[in-house]
């Protein structure tokens, strides 16, 4: 009878804070996205690219901050 009775209450007890923590949850995401969300968001981008005289008529260029992309231009006029 006393073991029934422990297990009742500790079962109570785990569904009342688990509920209780489901709300406390929500009440924090409604908080924090909700309300303090931007109104109108904006992302700010920026890069930077290298050039790099290979010869006399062509030029190497690289965004410095993916080290596997390079391509190669030719100057306008170049061999002329």
């Amino acid at each position: 009878m006393l073991q029934d009775s422990a297990r009742l209450w500790s079962e109570v007890f785990a569904n009342t804070a688990t509920g209780f923590g489901i709300i406390v949850a929500g009440i924090w995401a409604y908080l924090r996205f909700i309300r303090q969300r931007d109104k109108f968001p904006k992302a700010e981008l920026a890069h930077r690219v290298e050039s790099h005289r290979v010869s006399k008529d062509r030029l190497s260029r690289r965004l410095p901050s993916n080290r596997l992309f390079w391509y190669h231009t030719d100057l306008p006029g170049a061999g002329t």
